[in-house]
């Protein structure tokens, strides 16, 4: 079963029962689910060269809660980000806001979760200038994630850094003070959950107040983790780039009584496989929760390995010992073939536009799905 048809058979009465926990974004999401691949996106008229056949392909929809989409996306960026490794282990860090906060970041997505990004960044700059750890600046990548493996709300961000550091004055590079750990989870924890409860007092003074104190007191939960050269992390942040939370693969079709089946993976038991059957609505509840609203970027660079610090990192990369950047590879793009006789020789004809659906008035959701 694919996701797409189970929005297509449950969408018009789910809207109908949530009304007040969908927003634009939400609409503009099962819309994209719903017609990615078909005619409704549009598409282009090919006449093969050899046969004469004449093919439509229709255009996907790009949006990144389609699990039909991304999978190109997906392998340039993890490509890139391996080109780019450096010779020295990296850290895999991972940053958790508590339940307390959860509810109030879903409703104020667009400025809580640049908050958090915010928070975080300051966060690590803070760590690594300190010389107890590393003592100078340091270039990291952040993946925004809002899932887990069962598909409920559990906003976290993960950090994947090269363990050194650049000296203030660009001179050497700086190892992990107390290799081969970079700092212990419970002290960068406590840094994030002051820096985040500074910022959110002094940007959103309306919503600290709503919280309940107790927040800033209880301990905050982040990982940190050696992960070696970094490929292996690479790869499984890479799933969180351009991918959805579900893949059409994990649903494997309904039972009896009608309910989704969807497989898992339990962690806490060696990653073995589960089942859970969902009725489609609870199933299409959780999908959504992981929407993220429009322009919301899910990945960010930082310090020199931001994209506007090429200076830095050629540095960097001199410092390592490398003589040169490194070689960013081209990702072979899928040509269409004919359906007939498999012909590469395919000449565009025509084309038709994507249709347009009917706007949706809300902006964000009135209550959490």
């Amino acid at each position: 079963m694919r996701l797409a048809d189970l929005f297509a058979a449950h969408w018009v009465s789910y809207r109908h029962t949530h009304a007040q926990s969908l927003c634009r974004a939400h609409h503009r999401a099962a819309e994209a689910l719903m017609t990615c691949r078909t005619p409704a996106q549009g598409g282009r008229y090919y006449a093969c060269a050899d046969c004469g056949a004449v093919h439509g392909r229709y255009y996907s929809c790009h949006h990144r809660s389609c699990p039909q989409c991304g999978g190109s996306e997906q392998q340039r960026w993890a490509a890139t980000q391996e080109a780019k490794l450096l010779p020295c282990d990296y850290f895999l860090l991972t940053f958790t806001l508590p339940q307390g906060l959860r509810r109030l970041v879903y409703r104020e997505q667009q400025a809580l979760f640049k908050l958090f990004f915010d928070a975080v960044a300051q966060t690590m700059r803070d760590m690594a200038a300190d010389p107890q750890w590393l003592g100078g600046e340091i270039g990291f990548l952040c993946v925004l994630h809002t899932w887990t493996r069962r598909l409920l709300y559990h906003p976290h961000i993960h950090i994947l850094m090269p363990g050194m550091a650049l000296d203030p004055k660009h001179h050497r590079i700086l190892r992990p003070v107390k290799s081969p750990y970079l700092v212990p989870g419970n002290v960068i924890a406590a840094m994030l959950r002051n820096r985040f409860e500074i910022l959110l007092k002094t940007r959103h003074p309306h919503w600290h107040n709503q919280l309940p104190t107790m927040l800033w007191r209880q301990s905050w939960v982040a990982d940190v983790e050696n992960v070696g050269r970094g490929k292996e992390a690479l790869r499984y942040l890479s799933a969180y780039v351009a991918k959805s939370a579900i893949t059409d693969a994990r649903i494997l079709g309904e039972d009896h009584q009608g309910r989704a089946l969807v497989r898992w993976f339990d962690r806490h038991h060696h990653n073995a496989p589960r089942t859970m059957a969902l009725p489609p609505h609870e199933l299409i509840r959780r999908v959504l929760l992981h929407v993220l609203p429009k322009g919301l970027r899910r990945i960010r660079y930082y310090g020199w390995l931001s994209p506007a610090a090429n200076k830095r990192f050629s540095r960097v990369c001199l410092l390592c010992g490398l003589a040169r950047l490194p070689h960013l590879p081209e990702i072979p793009t899928n040509d269409p073939l004919c359906e007939h006789c498999g012909s590469e020789r395919l000449i565009l004809i025509g084309s038709f536009p994507k249709a347009r659906p009917p706007p949706q008035a809300t902006t964000r959701p009135i209550l959490m799905p």
